[in-house]
C-alpha cells in the first residue's frame, strides 16, 4: 500500500510543483510590469526565493501524503500559529481568505476525477476515511502547502493577490490534468483499474452548477472575472459540496458491495433508470 501511494505522491507532487514555479515566474512578470509605473518601488525577492518557495511547497504536500500511511493527522501546533497569525500578519491572513475562495472553486471544477481519485485512494486504507480534510490531491492541502512556503516572504497583500492570481491560473486550472494522471498511475498499479464513475448523473450536475460558493470582499478582489465563475441562479437551494462528495463516495462503495462478484464500470445512470420505470 505505501508503495503505491509513494509513487502517486512522487508523480502528483512533482506535477504540481511545475505548475508552482510556473506559477511564481507569471507573478514575478506582473509585478515588475507593475512596478514600471512608480519610481523607486521596491520588489519582492520572488525570482530569488522561488525556488526555496517551490521545495518548501514539494515538502509541505509530501507530507499530507506521508500522513497517510502514518495514520497521522496535522500537528496541534498549526491552530496556534494561525491564531497568531491573524494578529500579526493581516496582509497575509487577507490574501488567505481570498485563497479560500479558489480552494471552493477548484473542487467543483474538478468533481468527476476528484471522486475517482478520493475513491482508488480511500480502498487502500481499511481503518481510514479519505475525504476533503486529509486528500493530499484536494484544493484545501494544495492551497495551504502554498499558504505556508509563501508567508515566510511577509509579502503585502497586494504582492500576495497577484501571486495568487497566477498560483489559481497555472496550478488550480490545470489540478484536472494531475488528477488524471493519479487515477491512471492508480489504475495501472491494480486499485479498482475498472471504476468508471461518469458525470452523466443530470441532477448532480445541475447542483454543481448551482451550488452557492461564499464570497468575500478580500476574495472579490483577488479575481477578476475571468478568473473565476460566477455562480448561476438556481430556483431551488442546491446541496452543500461536501454532502454531494459524501452521497457519491457512499453510493460508489454500496455499488462496489453489491457487484463484488461482477466487474464495473457501472452501467446505469440511476435517474435515468428511474426515469425509464416513469415512462413505462
Amino acid at each position: 500500500m505505501k508503495a503505491i501511494v509513494d509513487k502517486t505522491k512522487f508523480s502528483c507532487v512533482t506535477s504540481l510543483t511545475r505548475l508552482v514555479l510556473a506559477a511564481l515566474e507569471n507573478a514575478n512578470l506582473k509585478i515588475e510590469a507593475e512596478a514600471f509605473k512608480f519610481a523607486k518601488t521596491q520588489l519582492p525577492p520572488l525570482r530569488e526565493e522561488g525556488n526555496a518557495i517551490a521545495e518548501c511547497f514539494m515538502t509541505n504536500l509530501n507530507g499530507h501524503f506521508d500522513a497517510l500511511t502514518a495514520n497521522a493527522t496535522k500537528a496541534p501546533q498549526l491552530e496556534i500559529y494561525e491564531e497568531n497569525m491573524s494578529l500579526v500578519d493581516n496582509d497575509y491572513l487577507e490574501a488567505k481568505i481570498a485563497m479560500e475562495g479558489m480552494v471552493n472553486h477548484a473542487r467543483n471544477s474538478d468533481i468527476q476525477q476528484y471522486l475517482s481519485f478520493t475513491t482508488r485512494l480511500d480502498s487502500l486504507f481499511e481503518n481510514l476515511t479519505i475525504d476533503e480534510t486529509n486528500n493530499p490531491l484536494d484544493p484545501e492541502q494544495i492551497g495551504d502547502s502554498f499558504n505556508e512556503a509563501i508567508r515566510p516572504l511577509g509579502l503585502k497583500a497586494h504582492y500576495l493577490l497577484t501571486i495568487y492570481r497566477e498560483f489559481n491560473k497555472s496550478v488550480f486550472h490545470n489540478l484536472e490534468e494531475v488528477l488524471i494522471e493519479a487515477n491512471e498511475i492508480l489504475s495501472n498499479l491494480g486499485v479498482m483499474p475498472n471504476l468508471d464513475i461518469k458525470a452523466r448523473n443530470r441532477e448532480i450536475q445541475r447542483a454543481k452548477r448551482a451550488a452557492n460558493r461564499p464570497t468575500t470582499d478580500a476574495q472579490t478582489r483577488a479575481f477578476s472575472i475571468d478568473d473565476i465563475e460566477e455562480p448561476q441562479p438556481s430556483a431551488a437551494p442546491a446541496p452543500d459540496t461536501r454532502e454531494m462528495f459524501t452521497l457519491m463516495q457512499t453510493l460508489v462503495h454500496g455499488l462496489l458491495e453489491k457487484n463484488s462478484g461482477n466487474s464495473l464500470p457501472i452501467q446505469a445512470d440511476p435517474v435515468e433508470l428511474k426515469e425509464d420505470q416513469a415512462a413505462t
